[in-house]
């Protein structure tokens, strides 16, 4: 890879990162990945599946999150540039937090 190529990581807004966080966490929890209905769940969004979509759009879109072809609910994947936005120890707080609740 071109180093002199290399694109700036997009901005995320405070909900995308959290949105974001949720699904990294949740993998870590579960060795998979949530549903659009566990992420609206997951983030305190009502439990229409469809809510979910207007924080994995822009997620997919900035390039943090990929869908694959797989039939299924759970189509999501977290992608490298993920890796660079989200570390292990954001990942382990925010399991810590989530189990005090």
């Amino acid at each position: 890879m071109d180093l002199s190529e290399k694109k700036p990581i997009p901005e995320l807004s405070k909900r995308l990162k959290q949105t974001l966080l949720f699904i990294a966490w949740y993998f870590y929890e579960n060795s998979y990945y949530p549903t659009q209905l566990e992420i609206a769940r997951g983030i305190g969004l009502s439990k229409k599946t469809n809510s979910a979509a207007g924080y994995v759009e822009p997620l997919i879109k900035k390039g943090f999150l990929s869908r694959t072809n797989e039939t299924g609910k759970r189509k999501l994947r977290l992608t490298p540039l993920a890796d660079l936005v989200l570390n292990e120890t954001d990942i382990q707080n925010y399991a810590k937090l989530n189990k005090k609740r």
